[in-house]
């Protein structure tokens, strides 16, 4: 692990991202900046680690292993929001390229009602379920592997599965 990657990558994200963090919310559309953030941490994990990422399932293991090594260092979610933002971003892409139906949306109103931010962006399913790729990240980061994007990933798919056999 290149022990550069959060300095610089909060740099290319500030630079392509940042307006995502920038305090001028509602986001009128989601999935115009969910994309632009992805393609960000495209770029960044490219760019930095060498790694590509084709938004396949499979490179989700990529991201997760670069961010539990970013939590190895000690690093925390407050001092690299906008990175997670675009790693979270990714993850949402993930699900919504592969599975049909999926989209980027804003909380259902039970879930801001529960006090989820009005303005945070997930990805709401064919069957209406909404997911928050983007808190999952953080939450990889700040507790380890029993965040796991990977399972996060894998519970989706389920989901969508069972749905499909009723």
């Amino acid at each position: 692990m290149k022990t550069t990657f959060v300095p610089v990558l909060a740099l290319l994200l500030m630079a392509g991202t940042a307006a995502a963090h920038d305090g001028h919310f509602p986001i009128p559309d989601p999935t115009a900046d969910a994309r632009k953030a992805a393609e960000a941490a495209v770029a960044s994990f490219r760019d930095i680690e060498n790694i590509e990422l084709d938004y396949s399932p499979e490179s989700l293991r990529l991201m997760e292993k670069v961010i539990l090594s970013i939590r190895a260092e000690g690093t925390r979610s407050e001092s690299m929001p906008s990175a997670l933002y675009a790693f979270g971003a990714y993850v949402g892409e993930v699900i919504v390229r592969n599975n049909e139906g999926a989209r980027w949306t804003y909380p259902p109103q039970p879930m801001i009602d529960a006090g989820m931010s009005p303005h945070s962006i997930g990805v709401t399913d064919q069957n209406g379920i909404f997911w928050n790729p983007i808190g999952k990240v953080y939450g990889l980061l700040d507790n380890g592997s029993e965040d796991s994007i990977v399972y996060f990933y894998q519970v989706v798919e389920e989901y969508r599965r069972e749905n499909e056999r009723q």
